[in-house]
């Protein structure tokens, strides 16, 4: 690039930076690390006096990161010479056939999309953690029965393993019924320590290879008919209604149902017959095979190698994961790979046809864990298919991060104005713990810092709940400050599916219901910083004081059965999949608020606009128009006097839900459960208005005026 002075005077230079928050992070904290300096050096110029021309200009320089997870670009570092993104941050929109974390978790903020009925589970000894010690045996979870098998190279393997492994046969067995010539995977993550790997191999490889034929059909049908009911693809159009809704794309026609299970026994039996690694001749010309090619990937398997197996002719084997190609053709229909590895997998690589994860690693960082998601992306021919196996830790960790990922493209929103990073940070949801989840590795976000506590803007809900005690205590503590509001404020309004008290000072509501309750709030929120927050900018006349609404139904026949207070009840159902069931103690609404409750204080024929009904009652469900609609609302708010008014809304969830919903079940709960929404008002814009991060904003690069 400095070889010729005028060339260089006229080249106008992109760089493009793939994966940036990986290997272009600065993560030391005397000098920079060896990549991020030279990226440094060649986006600002610096030759560092090795350029006998000293440092002449381009014509110009840009430089632009693209990844799935910013936290680290973000948090990071800022200063003059960062790549910290300076002059603007864009989101690149969702296609509407990609599934990710929202369509296979859930997204925290809409009802759309409810989450896939796919995730079974893995068991592991945190699933007690609140059981009595006598009521489970840690040694038969199937966690521990794999860290057995990895450190004794015998042992059994657990069930959950081998029930994902015949979903894994039965779905090749699908796309060989179908004639599909496109490869078949399964991907086995235990771990990133590659001894691991070859343990887990021959476990695998030892119970496929005893297994009868008998043995192996019963339980691939057993399977089969467990996973095809609890995702039929009447469920799928339920669970995704807006997927290829503007790909030409028809859910009744385009979307492949299931066979019969009889047709593809005969695959099976084919399939059962053999597993092993890839093959090379002794021309070196690679082999590919009708069975299971089982390969072993890591940065330290070799390509080539003995087998997982004893036998003694198969001593050149191609270990590592390769698929078919123009080189190395396969002329069958859909050829099998299940594979074993660790971070050779997470992250870039394409695993083809990716129909069965088995995910037991315990991760501890946010962006890491995310990356290590094969499972999200395009699944164009075999939408009915793809499976998780999920320990319940794993799976708290993805639906947290579900939720970070909706929150962070709703932040991100408001660079579609004419804000710029270095005027406004971006903000991430920080974890309820660091024992739960580390946003990123810490070297990589040495600038972050407290963003003030900043609350504002946010919508907190309780989703999840305990079939307990829990459930009897914040029902009768909420009837008990439901019931004394009269008391507190003599503004109220009274409507056929709604309460509303005005005014209601935060003190209030901090002292007789926030304090005392057992809620499990969303977003990982800390109500004990919330509350330092509220107050502190309760005393600065900053906030107003709250309106409390108990929100709920019109109803027929009112009685005692189906309203409380006055109010009718509201029916919200549970959301169940392999690892919550609809017995379960563990109860997961996904959403509980209602969609229109954002208003539900403002007076009747409150001042809104003819274009504002359009676009709130627009369908469709992308990021974009979901930040527009937002800043609708807030804008309404403020319009009818209410624009600085924090809005508590409360719920009484009918013990009787029952719901005909596919993935969900009724609550089946022995006591009327209560659920809140907090919708907090405020623009994340304002710095004073400020548990998430933020970077350190270096003032060199900011004016001072606010």
């Amino acid at each position: 690039l400095n070889s010729d002075i005028n060339s260089k005077q006229q080249l106008k230079v992109l760089i493009i930076d793939d994966e940036c928050d990986q290997a272009s992070l600065n993560t030391k904290e005397e000098e920079r690390t060896a990549i991020n300096k030279l990226i440094v050096d060649i986006v600002n110029n610096n030759s560092r006096g090795r350029n006998k021309y000293g440092d002449i200009p381009y014509a110009a320089m840009n430089y632009i990161g693209y990844t799935a997870t910013p936290y680290g670009n973000f948090l990071n570092e800022n200063s003059a010479e960062s790549l910290f993104p300076k002059d603007f941050i864009t989101l690149l929109t969702t296609p509407d056939i990609y599934l990710g974390p929202q369509q296979i978790f859930g997204d925290p903020y809409s009802s759309v999309w409810d989450g896939m009925p796919i995730i079974n589970n893995i068991s592991s000894p945190y699933d007690y953690i609140d059981s009595e010690e006598d009521k489970y045996d840690e040694k038969n979870t199937d966690t521990v029965m794999m860290e057995d098998l990895i450190e004794k190279g015998t042992g059994e393997l657990p069930d959950s393993l081998k029930r994902a492994i015949a979903w894994f046969c039965d779905c090749v067995a699908i796309q060989r019924h179908k004639k599909s010539k496109h490869p078949v995977s399964m991907l086995l993550h235990n771990s990133h320590k590659t001894g691991i790997h070859k343990g887990i191999a021959t476990g695998v490889y030892r119970w496929y290879s005893k297994i009868s034929e008998k043995d192996f059909l019963d339980i691939c049908e057993d399977v089969y008919n467990e996973q095809t009911s609890l995702m039929s693809k009447e469920t799928f159009k339920t669970v995704c209604p807006d997927y290829g809704r503007n790909s030409d794309l028809d859910l009744d026609r385009d979307i492949e149902d299931y066979p019969p299970f009889e047709d593809i026994k005969n695959e099976l039996i084919i399939l059962n017959q053999n597993m092993e690694h890839i093959m090379i001749n002794s021309e070196g010309d690679i082999h590919f095979h009708n069975g299971v090619h089982l390969c072993v990937d890591n940065s330290a398997t070799s390509i080539i190698t003995d087998s997982t197996s004893d036998a003694e002719d198969d001593e050149n084997a191609h270990v590592r994961l390769l698929y078919p190609n123009n080189q190395n053709e396969y002329r069958g229909y859909a050829p099998a790979f299940l594979i074993v590895g660790g971070n050779t997998l997470s992250r870039g690589l394409t695993l083809e046809g990716l129909v069965c994860t088995y995910f037991s690693r315990n991760v501890s960082y946010a962006d890491s864990l995310m990356q290590m998601g094969r499972w999200f992306g395009y699944r164009r021919g075999y939408e009915l298919l793809p499976r998780l196996w999920l320990t319940k830790k794993t799976l708290e960790r993805f639906i947290f991060l579900s939720e970070l990922d909706a929150d962070l493209r709703l932040n991100l929103f408001k660079y579609h104005t004419n804000l710029t990073p270095l005027e406004c940070a971006p903000m991430i949801m920080n974890t309820p713990g660091v024992q739960f989840l580390q946003i990123t590795a810490a070297n990589k976000m040495k600038g972050a810092v407290p963003a003030e506590m900043n609350f504002a803007g946010v919508k907190i809900q309780t989703t999840k709940f305990r079939n307990d005690q829990s459930i009897v205590r914040n029902f009768n503590l909420t009837e008990h400050f439901l019931t004394g509001l009269d008391k507190v404020t003599d503004e109220c309004m009274v409507t056929e599916s709604r309460k509303v008290w005005y005014k209601v000072p935060f003190k209030n509501i901090w002292k007789d219901y926030f304090s005392k309750a057992e809620f499990n709030y969303s977003q990982g929120v800390d109500i004990d910083l919330f509350n330092d927050w509220i107050t502190d900018l309760t005393n600065k006349e900053q906030l107003e004081d709250w309106d409390v609404v108990l929100s709920g139904q019109e109803v027929e026949n009112p009685n005692e059965d189906n309203t409380w207070l006055g109010i009718g009840k509201v029916s919200r159902s549970r959301k169940i999949n392999g690892v919550y069931g609809p017995d379960s103690d563990d109860i997961h609404l996904g959403v509980v608020s209602n969609p229109n409750d954002w208003c539900a204080d403002l007076p009747e024929g409150f001042d809104i606009s003819d274009e504002d009904k359009k676009i709130l009652k627009s369908p469709g469900k992308n990021k974009t128009k979901d930040g527009e609609k937002d800043n609708i609302k807030s804008k309404i708010r403020e319009l009818n006097g209410f624009g600085k008014v924090p809005l508590l809304v409360i719920y009484c969830i009918d013990k009787n839900s029952t719901t005909d919903r596919k993935g969900r079940a009724p609550l089946n709960v022995n006591h009327d459960m209560i659920g809140i929404a907090i919708r907090v008002p405020g623009d994340r814009k304002n710095k004073n208005l400020c548990s998430r991060l933020t970077i350190m904003q270096n003032k060199d690069n900011t004016d001072d005026e606010d």
